[in-house]
């Protein structure tokens, strides 16, 4: 697999993308990356925020129609801005700090157990439309 326009951003990349949009930004760290985006963290007038660069605007737009769905047990972070840098996308949301589930350990999963069985209930109550095709 050859370098995609995404893993080309790298911190200083990132960090003169966010000056060049906002005023007053501090923090900028590298956060990770998965298969599909590169994240940095950044703080912005007092807020915390990730910056995520990424070939699939679909990605992204997923991210956007779920922070709709937003409450106490569903912690989904809030999309702030979508667009286009580095010949690839962007989306900039608010920062949800936390593990992945499968890096828990035993005592991790015990104090993880009651939130999770708490989203997933929330989740029960997230509108279906008629109009969303199903997943291929």
């Amino acid at each position: 697999m050859g370098r995609t326009a995404e893993s080309s951003v790298d911190l200083n990349a990132a960090a003169a993308f966010l000056t060049s949009r906002f005023e007053n930004v501090t923090n900028v760290e590298w956060v990770g990356e998965g298969a599909w985006s590169r994240c940095f963290g950044f703080v912005h007038e007092g807020r915390d925020l990730i910056v995520k660069f990424g070939q699939h605007l679909d990605d992204f737009e997923k991210d956007r129609m779920a922070s709709a769905w937003r409450s106490e047990h569903l912690p989904i972070p809030e999309m702030i801005e979508l667009g286009e840098a580095f010949g690839a996308y962007y989306a900039i949301s608010t920062r949800a700090h936390g593990v992945p589930l499968e890096t828990l350990d035993t005592s991790g999963w015990q104090a993880t157990t009651p939130s999770l069985l708490r989203s997933l209930d929330a989740l029960r109550s997230v509108p279906v439309s008629s109009q969303t095709p199903l997943p291929r």
